[in-house]
């Protein structure tokens, strides 16, 4: 197991850490890589807008992804720390693309399970994945899908 937890917490138990653990993962592996990150989107673990300031927010800004990563070409990085997709980003994927993706740097799915390395995945790819399971729901009512990633 990393330094930074185990990928198969529960929303529950990876929101209490004082980290976003695929985060970090991510960004300690672009180290590695000699890949820079940029923070783009927000942390909801470091210097937090509070709550009643990001829910009045344009959802074009809520929907910020994380970093964009520049190594030999650029990407725009929206960080996954679990397979569980939830339906509400699913149905904003090409949103986001359009929002957010360019021909020169695209946006990406990474997701940061565990103790693999970071594992790419393009918008059309996540949705092919999430279309291939069926829905489940947390006890709060959110539908997801359990992606197969690997």
């Amino acid at each position: 197991m990393s330094q930074f937890g185990n990928a198969s917490e529960s929303f529950e138990e990876r929101q209490s850490k004082a980290v976003n653990i695929a985060e970090e993962r991510f960004k300690e592996w672009c180290k590695e890589s000699d890949i820079k990150v940029y923070r783009l989107g927000f942390d909801e673990k470091g210097d937090r807008l509070p709550q009643t300031f990001y829910n009045g927010l344009a959802v074009a800004l809520r929907k910020l992804p994380d970093f964009v990563a520049v190594g030999k070409t650029c990407r725009v990085v929206e960080v996954k720390g679990t397979a569980n997709f939830k339906q509400v980003d699913y149905e904003g994927i090409d949103q986001r693309v359009a929002w957010f993706g360019s021909k020169s740097s695209p946006l990406w799915f990474v997701f940061c399970l565990g103790s693999s390395e970071p594992i790419w995945k393009t918008p059309s790819e996540v949705q092919q994945l999430y279309q291939a399971e069926q829905d489940q729901a947390w006890s709060d009512g959110v539908i997801y899908r359990t992606l197969k990633i690997k």
